[in-house]
């Protein structure tokens, strides 16, 4: 059976969409429903909901959860793109060198993360 490496650490090809952007596009404006028509159905504040379709603000599971409900969507849709977003976004803010992002020397010991590679900064 083959052994399966840690890759190496690559920058996204392309910049993913934010999924409150995704959300506006494919859910919202399809369907004619406004950001205070979501927000009261989801029962969370208007605010919230305009800070998601504006990117300012993340996805949580509990958001994930309702926009599921509502839409009839799979939860792990949301946050699958919340956490390619904040992956990008880490990229970004490291800049385009990747080896600002360098393997730890050895195994990883009790004080990294567990897996095959601890990465550190």
């Amino acid at each position: 059976m083959p052994r399966l490496l840690p890759m190496a650490p690559r920058a996204p090809v392309r910049t993913p969409v934010h999924p409150g952007r995704f959300l506006e596009s494919r859910f919202l404006r399809p369907a004619r429903i406004s950001q205070d028509a979501l927000a009261r159905a989801l029962g969370i504040s208007r605010r919230r909901v305009n800070e998601l379709v504006r990117g300012r603000r993340a996805f949580t599971p509990d958001t994930a959860v309702r926009l599921g409900r509502f839409f009839h969507t799979d939860p792990q849709m949301w946050m699958v793109m919340q956490s390619v977003w904040d992956v990008h976004q880490l990229w970004r803010r490291a800049g385009r060198d990747a080896q600002a992002l360098t393997p730890e020397a050895g195994p990883p010991t009790s004080k990294t993360r567990p897996g095959p590679r601890a990465w550190s900064r």
